[in-house]
């Protein structure tokens, strides 16, 4: 019964998700404060966001077109909001880094002064370039420790499920075993 009611409470959970952006902002939001989780989710939208408008800018690309080509390609509501906010300031004569500095955390602090050195030397292709490098570094690094700490939890796991098996094979056999002698 309780299965079933955590199934119910699952599936009540992606349906709203899908339906209501508000439900997946507050639980992307929730993701970001995980311990390492958060990481790896901002690494890989950081990663993406920047390899995407660095790749479109040296194309020729102007920037607001590139945020909005970039919007589209981007699945995380938070992040896409994040850009939307930055693409309007943008338009009105913002810098990029400073538009997305307004977005409570999303972006980290040290790629917002990169992008900042990036947009007064005249290379912030290049830069949005390195700095989806470095995030796509961290990304694999923090997977790799993730599976590294899941590993033995993983192996604690597997040995009580065939201890758990062992046990309800031979505990039968057993008493099967102690009736016959009696």
């Amino acid at each position: 019964l309780s299965i079933f009611i955590i199934l119910i409470m699952v599936t009540l959970s992606v349906l709203a998700v899908k339906k209501f952006p508000t439900a997946r902002i507050f639980l992307e939001k929730i993701f970001l404060k995980l311990p390492l989780f958060g990481r790896l989710y901002q690494a890989f939208f950081v990663s993406h966001i920047l390899k995407s408008v660095g790749t479109l800018i040296s194309s020729e690309t102007n920037l607001v077109e590139a945020l909005e080509i970039t919007i589209s390609a981007v699945p995380s509501v938070l992040f896409k909001r994040a850009l939307e906010n930055a693409k309007e300031k943008i338009s009105h004569g913002s810098q990029l880094s400073l538009a997305l500095s307004s977005e409570a955390g999303l972006f980290p602090k040290i790629s917002l002064n990169l992008l900042s050195i990036g947009e007064r030397t005249g290379s912030l292709p290049a830069v949005c370039e390195q700095i989806a490098n470095i995030y796509n570094g961290q990304f694999e690094s923090d997977i790799e420790t993730a599976s590294k700490m899941i590993e033995p939890a993983l192996m604690i796991a597997l040995g009580l499920s065939v201890g758990f098996i062992a046990i309800s094979i031979i505990t039968p056999i057993y008493e099967i075993t102690s009736n016959v002698r009696r």
